[in-house]
């Protein structure tokens, strides 16, 4: 965003009860006369501002926060990050599982009698 000039705020009295502010823009924007332009209130380094796009604005103008909201927001994210970190993580990886030190897991799922147990004939 760039400065593109200063003016002092006027105003217009189309009718007796109403007044409007008026804003002129420097002679170089005379382009944009008679064009739509959408006007979104905001705030910036504590003043109120207005952010003034010219045509239609097909996605939302997304709002300024302020710096408490944002600390608040980025201690919520760091606080997920780091409960997901612990999940992914929760295994050491300087202290692996010894599977050689397990037992046996079960019986097999079809077991069978072994060879000398059979009741085939020996010869």
């Amino acid at each position: 965003m760039r400065k593109v000039g200063e003016t002092k705020i006027g105003k217009i009295t189309p009718k007796p009860h109403i007044t409007y502010p008026l804003i002129r823009l420097p002679p170089e924007f005379s382009d944009v006369i008679g064009t739509k332009a959408q006007i979104f209130e905001t705030e910036y380094e504590g003043n109120k501002a207005f952010l003034i796009v010219v045509g239609d604005v097909t996605q939302p103008v997304i709002k300024q926060i302020d710096n408490a909201e944002l600390e608040k927001r980025l201690s919520k994210l760091e606080n997920i990050v780091s409960k997901l970190h612990d999940a992914v993580f929760s295994r050491r990886w300087n202290n692996p599982p010894h599977f050689a030190d397990q037992s046996c897991r079960g019986g097999d799922s079809n077991p069978r009698p072994p060879d000398y147990e059979s009741g085939a004939p020996t010869s």
